[in-house]
């Protein structure tokens, strides 16, 4: 049998729930101790495989791009390589990931090319514990490298959502454009913004349908305080109307009407 005092909180609850479902009030704002909390990613740095630097653009751009696939999930708050690679390496790295910037689970990889084929191995660790809870490894000719890079972002995604999870950073382009879009990403992130803009331009020479490089040019005058940036939005959202770095960049300059 029952206690009284339990079927009194029982009827509060049930009480209180009607209150909120019929005023439109979420319940996480009745009971914040048992909302659903969002999950914390923190991306770090992947390595590049080989011993010369000339494919690190693609070990930088690649985690960079799976954090913009990430970051479209609502679930998920997610933090760069800018934000966590001033921490040193190992478990010492992961432990002040969760003390200090809150993250909950961690992406760590790595990108290694060999002639036309591209190898990228990712592993994510929950940093209650640091358990190594998913671990996967993607191959395929460079032209794939959308489809690797879309297939780490799901695995993880699937992991941590616990079911099917479509998640993509943007359409597939011409991928000698995609590539110097990233070493333009890879420069700027570095504070070279006359590089990132040089390989931006360049990366739009090679291929003018490509939402990457039009956003990124808008994003470097942003950084810059330059102005000018909406025309670039706006081209690449010509492109590909869901294009979340460009949307969430209109939004912040104020909205723009997404082509169609």
């Amino acid at each position: 049998m029952s206690s009284p005092g339990l079927n009194g909180f029982v009827l509060a609850i049930a009480a209180m729930m009607v209150v909120v479902v019929g005023t439109g009030i979420g319940w996480w704002m009745v009971l914040p101790e048992i909302a659903p909390k969002r999950i914390a990613i923190a991306v770090l740095p992947f390595a590049e495989m080989e011993s010369s630097s000339r494919d690190a653009h693609l070990a930088h751009g690649m985690a960079a791009e799976i954090v913009s696939g990430l970051a479209s999930v609502s679930d998920f708050d997610v933090l760069d390589s800018r934000e966590t690679s001033q921490y040193p390496s190992g478990e010492t790295r992961l432990r002040q990931l969760a003390d200090t910037l809150g993250a909950t689970y961690a992406v760590e990889g790595s990108v290694r090319r060999e002639g036309d084929r591209l190898t990228v191995t990712a592993r994510l660790t929950d940093l209650a514990d640091l358990d190594v809870t998913w671990r996967d490894t993607v191959s395929g000719p460079m032209d794939d490298i959308f489809a690797l890079r879309d297939a780490i972002a799901d695995g993880i995604a699937e992991k941590l959502l616990l079911g099917d999870a479509e998640v993509s950073a943007g359409p597939a382009i011409d991928s000698r454009a995609y590539e110097m879009y990233l070493q333009a990403r890879t420069s700027g992130d570095a504070g070279d913004h006359a590089s990132a803009r040089q390989y931006a331009e360049r990366s739009l020479a090679i291929s003018d349908d490509n939402p990457y490089a039009h956003y990124y040019l808008g994003y470097l005058r942003y950084m810059q305080d330059q102005g000018g940036e909406m025309p670039h939005i706006e081209a690449a959202l010509a492109v590909d109307p869901t294009y979340a770095p460009a949307l969430a960049l209109a939004d912040l300059l104020g909205g723009t009407e997404n082509p169609q």
